[in-house]
């Protein structure tokens, strides 16, 4: 792990960072038994062959920090995955969902956080104690599968991985009486289920 920054000023500034992580199985995703899930109607199969996915990650982000509670942040960011792990539907006539290590993965994208206070922005107290919060990303990602499952779509998106994803809050924080509230709105771009 390395992260690397360059300050312009003291509120503003640009980051590298490289990191490797892991994505471990969880038990019931290697579990060598099957179980009826009544809500997809269907049987769950855990495979005791997955290996742990190895997940490269680089970043580029500039930041700006206008105040103590506010900031801004663009960035590009790269992973590139070894041995990811998807949930695929079997063929037959029953419905059997079970999981497998695609070969690799690549996922880049840009993504961009502002977090603006409304703190002397009227006269109004209840709109001086508003925080508006923002975090969106715009994601693109091609797997690579295995030769012995040349039956299904190697040129697609990785399972479970939105094109986009949005998230906005806003904050009320009363700091003299405790109270505080949000509303939140959070919304993510099409994906896929299960492959097969």
């Amino acid at each position: 792990f390395f992260n690397l920054s360059y300050s312009f000023s003291e509120k503003s500034l640009v980051r590298v960072a490289y990191s490797k992580t892991v994505n471990r199985p969880v038990f019931r995703e290697l579990a060598p038994f099957s179980y009826y899930d009544f809500d997809r109607n269907a049987d769950i199969r855990g495979s005791a062959d997955l290996v742990t996915a190895k997940i490269d990650n680089v970043d580029l982000r500039w930041e700006l920090y206008p105040s103590s509670s506010e900031s801004i942040s663009l960035g590009v960011f790269y992973k590139h995955f070894k041995d990811p792990i998807e949930q695929y539907l079997s063929p037959g006539s029953n419905l059997i969902y079970s999981y497998t290590n695609a070969d690799f993965a690549t996922n880049y994208g840009v993504e961009a956080e502002l977090r603006k206070s409304l703190d002397g922005a009227t006269g109004s107290n209840f709109i001086n104690r508003l925080t508006f919060v923002f975090n969106g990303a715009l994601i693109k990602s091609k797997i690579q599968l295995p030769a012995s499952l040349d039956n299904l779509d190697s040129d697609r998106a990785m399972q479970g991985q939105s094109p986009y994803v949005v998230n906005t809050s806003l904050y009320y924080n009363d700091f003299e009486t405790g109270f505080q509230a949000a509303i939140q709105y959070n919304v993510f771009g099409k994906r896929i289920y299960a492959v097969g």
